[in-house]
This record gives C-alpha cells, structure tokens and sequence, in this order.
C-alpha cells in the first residue's frame, strides 16, 4: 500500500514512482500525482534536489548517442530518467529525458549506416511517465541491441534495458528494483500553521485525491493503489516478455535489487564482463572485425584468408568474401599497407638464427611472406646443424659423448636421422637459453646425451 510521507516544501503534493527520477507532476483526478519507477531508496533525495532544480532556469540539453568509426550507435543513459524535463535539468545535467533518447533511437534504428546499438545504462530509476514508450520504442528495434550496466539498472532503467536482447553488466553492477513507488505528501498541517485554508470547488468523489492539502483517505489511497497496481503489472509483463521469464517469477521478486551474478541466476542478465567486453561482442554480433582480432583469435580463418590471397582471386571476389576486411583495406590504404610490410620484415628477422643475414635479406627483399619464410629459415638451420653435427663427431678425440656427472636424463631415438634431430633441438634451446655459439651448444647436447651420440655416428 502507498503511504504518506513527510512533508517537503515545494515539491508537488503526490508522486508515483518505478525508480529514481522526475517529471512534471502528472494530474490524477484533484491532486498532482507523479509515477514512478524508481529505487525508493534514491527518492526523497531526488525530491529535495528537485526542489532546488525548479528554481535554476533550464540548462542545455545534449544528444544521449555517438557513433563508432565500426558502425555502432552508443547510447549513455546515466542518471534518473524523466520525461520533458524543464528546470530540474539543472540539477539532472546527466539525466535522461526519455522523449529525446526515444527520438535518437528511432534515427538510429533507421539509419543503415549503424549497425547496432549498445545502451550503456547507469541509472537508480525514473519517472514512469514516457518509460514504457521508450521501452517500446527499444523492444521494436530490428537491428541488435544491448543493455550494459557498470553501475546501477533498476526499476525504469531495467524496465528499458530489459527490452534489448542482451543484458550484460559487472561483476557490481545493480539490476532489478521492478516496482512502483508512489509518495503523497499531506501538507494539511503547514497550512494550517500558515494560517490557510483550502476550498475545493469540484465534482466527482474522487476528483480530489492527492491533494496536498489534506491527508490521504482510505478510499483515496485505495483509488491510488489501483492504479499503482495497473503500472506494476505493466512493468512486470513487459519485464517477463523481455527477458523470457513468467511474470509470477518477476512478482516474486518482490522489487528486489540484485548484483552481478545473482541478477544472472535470476534471469535478468544474460552475462558478467566489462564495457570494452561487452563493446566487442557487439560489434562482432554485428559482424565488425579487424585484421588483429582475425589474426590472434581466429588463427585458422586467418589462415584461410591468407590461403585465399595467393589463390590468385580478383579484388572483387575477396571483397564479396570478406567485405570487412575489404572496407579496413580501404579505409586505410598506404598507412596499413606499410605497417603490414614493417611487420612482415620484423617477424622474418626475428625468426632469424645466427649466421643467416644474407638468406633473411634476400628473403625480405623477394617480398616472401613470413609464414614462407620462417618455414625457409627452420629448413636452412636444420641442414647446417645436421652438417656441423656431422663435422664435430667425425673429429670427436674420442672424449665428446662420455657420460658426465649430472648430465640431463637420456633421450631415446629409434634411428640415426632421429638422434641427429634430438641433437639439434637440443642444441638449438641452449643458444636460446644460454647465449652460447651453435658449436658451443652442439657439443654441451652431445655430452648430456651419449646415447644419442653414439645412434648418430652408427655405434
């Protein structure tokens, strides 16, 4: 049941509420009552705060959206949600008017250059006034949408983020709050200290209720709770409808807040990340990709891409194939084509050993890839330790190969071409490890492994 609340001078006698935020009072038969979908918590704050707004003038009001160089339209809805908001969009400067995030939505939705949209929500509530209008307004949209909290999305912010088709927040993030709160405020006493008195002039029994000059009746608080209750089941429906659960489940809840993963087990979020997760599995829900994503987290489609280019196909069937990475091609010409070849130089002499210069500059400057090359160079050391291998045994004084205390646990081969390999691996992970010269390295590996050594030169 609504009950009434002390009284704050200067604020309208009566307010319903689905969380925080503030309206212009809307009138309900006689009395100045505003709805609500707001954290009740958040609400007298908000009313105080209101109270001085009113009497600050108006402040400018700026878009809600931006979008991406990828296509994405970012909504930041931060703040306590109301609609035509005047004067109190002084204090509200980071508010949300929901009437022009509503207008912004609809460019967005009809704009085929944005591909998505991402609704980053930190907000305890609002006025219920234009909240399910622009939960409409997101539940229509054809294109992919999803709500994100780092902060709080309860009561009217959950009720429109609920209508995304994702629902993503932190770890700490708070969600929930689906109720309605109304807050009348009987002003009878103040008048009458003030030497007041109040007529009312009207028709119709109920015509009065909400009035601030006189306490709330049983059959008015009555009349209230009804439609309190009419919103709340309107709330509830649409929560349940978007998010797939039963509205008796949504009931249950019983406008609790939850956090992070509890929010999850209760089925009003689908998953816990950060923004920048979030913004990437957007864009990636909408098909956006760069080259670096492809390349670390998608090795084999990379692969496939680069298989594809040498196959000799036109611009125009790798553009049809790939139009992402056709549009990064030429959104960023020259520029990315010589990063490309700055990176396909470094790689090729990184996988360099020593004593092959002329081989990795002959191979930079035939434009070989530096999958290519790399394969070309690990061909290259194989054959020259294989043969210094061979050099070194065949002078051996007969001491090379002895068993030495605290020599490495024996390796197995099954013939002599296998020794020779393990030899070289061997050899190769100490010129890594310790700096040493191949010949250096090479002998180390033939004393910790005399079997070994002994398979290569046929003993």
């Amino acid at each position: 049941m609504v009950k009434p609340e002390g009284t704050i001078e200067g604020i309208p006698t009566a307010f319903t509420s689905t969380g925080t935020g503030f309206s212009h009072p809307v009138t309900i038969d006689g009395g100045s009552v505003v709805l609500w979908a707001i954290d009740p918590a958040a609400l007298q704050s908000v009313l105080k705060d209101a109270a001085i707004a009113l009497r600050d003038g108006e402040v400018k009001q700026s878009s809600y959206s931006e979008v991406t160089e990828d296509g994405l339209a970012i909504f930041r809805l931060f703040g306590p949600i109301g609609r035509r908001m005047s004067g109190f969009d002084a204090w509200m400067f980071d508010g949300v008017d929901s009437d022009a995030v509503g207008a912004e939505l609809l460019e967005a939705a009809a704009n085929p250059a944005i591909r998505g949209i991402l609704l980053h929500i930190d907000s305890p509530g609002g006025s219920v006034a234009g909240t399910k209008e622009l939960r409409d307004i997101v539940a229509g949209i054809e294109k992919p949408v999803v709500a994100f909290s780092d902060g709080a999305m309860l009561s009217a912010a959950y009720w429109i983020g609920s209508a995304a088709d994702r629902v993503v927040g932190t770890p700490t993030a708070l969600f929930g709050s689906v109720g309605i709160v109304a807050t009348h405020i009987d002003k009878s006493k103040m008048l009458e200290r003030m030497g007041l008195k109040v007529t009312h002039i009207y028709n119709g029994a109920l015509k009065t209720v909400g009035t601030e000059a006189e306490p709330l009746s049983e059959a008015g608080i009555e009349y209230l709770q009804a439609r309190v209750d009419d919103i709340y089941s309107l709330f509830a429906s649409d929560v349940a409808q978007g998010r797939g659960i039963a509205a008796e489940a949504v009931r249950r809840m019983e406008s609790a807040v939850f956090i992070g993963e509890k929010a999850r087990a209760q089925g009003l979020v689908d998953g816990i990340g950060s923004f920048t997760e979030t913004y990437t599995q957007t864009r990636r829900g909408v098909g956006i990709m760069d080259l670096k994503e492809l390349k670390t987290e998608f090795a084999s489609l990379y692969g496939e891409v680069i298989t594809i280019g040498k196959a000799s196909i036109t611009k125009e069937e790798a553009a049809a194939m790939f139009p992402e990475i056709a549009r990064d091609a030429e959104a960023a010409g020259i520029v990315v084509g010589a990063e490309r070849e700055r990176t396909r130089i470094t790689e090729i002499r990184e996988s360099a050993f020593e004593g092959q210069t002329e081989l990795v500059e002959r191979l930079i400057k035939e434009g070989t890839s530096a999958d290519d090359a790399r394969k070309t160079i690990l061909q290259d050391q194989k054959t020259r330790s294989k043969t210094g291998l061979a050099n070194m045994l065949a002078g051996d004084p007969g001491g090379l190969g002895q068993n030495a205390e605290g020599s490495a646990a024996p390796i197995a081969a099954k013939n002599r071409s296998e020794a020779g390999d393990k030899l070289t691996e061997i050899a190769r992970n100490k010129v890594k490890e310790k700096g040493l010269s191949f010949e250096k390295a090479l002998a180390e590996a033939c004393t910790e492994q005399p079997a070994l050594t002994a398979m290569y030169r046929g003993k």
